[in-house]
């Protein structure tokens, strides 16, 4: 038997087989996480990056752009360049241009 909801994902297993699990890659959302929790409670569950950094991408647009509506005409071009310079790892910022931009966002943000 096959379905696409999370919570059937073991249908048709048996309960020694289900034991056996120790670990499952998720997708972040509610009925996967409760799924999991109801069916195999034993079972580690692991977030796969491409959703974590897709759920962090949502958030850092939603502040952003929270604080776009915020702000002063002058600034809202600082916004606009700062999308993808805050979803980068601070370590990976050598472009002098891009490390002042983020700290004009920071500056402005305060």
């Amino acid at each position: 038997m096959h379905s696409d909801k999370p919570e059937d994902i073991f249908l048709g297993h048996e309960s020694r087989a289900k034991k056996g699990v120790e670990s499952s890659v998720i997708e972040i959302e509610a009925s996967s996480i409760v799924a999991g929790r109801t069916k195999v409670p034993h079972v580690k569950r692991v977030f796969d990056l491409l959703h974590v950094v897709a759920q962090f991408s949502r958030v850092i647009d939603k502040v952003r752009n929270g604080e776009y509506r915020k702000t002063s005409k002058a600034n809202e071009a600082v916004f606009k360049d700062a999308k993808y310079l805050l979803l980068r790892n601070r370590g990976n910022i050598h472009i002098l241009k891009d490390r002042q931009c983020l700290e004009e966002t920071r500056r402005k943000t305060k």
